[in-house]
């Protein structure tokens, strides 16, 4: 059914970790974010704020540009893209958690926003050694 998709998979184990700590991060939009007893599900999800709306549609055309084809070089997909998503999405959950009590969307956030950023580090350090 999704044959016919262009993907371009990661070819380090570093670039699967950003790739990875991208999607977590733009999926933890749809969780509650807020530990507010007694408000319903749409005041505490996470597309309840504009900027964390930004925040997810960042991450996850971040993750999209990382998995698809294309002429941008797999320092800049694997390691620039995922690490400054993730240090936004660091500084996007600290605002947060300041502001209100954090509920279990938020912190899968922060933990997709930090495994991007290492897998960011670690695909720009060299470290990262080819999976094929």
């Amino acid at each position: 059914m999704f044959s016919d998709l262009p993907f371009s998979a990661p070819t380090t184990l570093a670039g699967w970790v950003a790739t990875v700590g991208l999607f977590i991060a733009g999926f933890a939009i749809l969780l509650p974010w807020r530990a507010t007893p007694g408000l319903p599900y749409l005041m505490v999800w996470g597309a309840a704020q504009a900027a964390v709306v930004v925040a997810a549609i960042l991450a996850f055309v971040f993750g999209l540009l990382a998995i698809s084809p294309s002429r941008l070089a797999p320092r800049v997909r694997w390691g620039y893209l995922p690490f400054f998503g993730g240090a936004f999405g660091l500084g996007v959950a600290w605002i947060w958690q300041s502001a209100y009590a954090a509920d279990v969307g938020l912190w899968a956030y922060v933990l997709g926003s930090v495994i991007a950023g290492v897998g960011g580090a670690l695909s720009l350090s060299g470290w990262a050694e080819p999976t094929t």
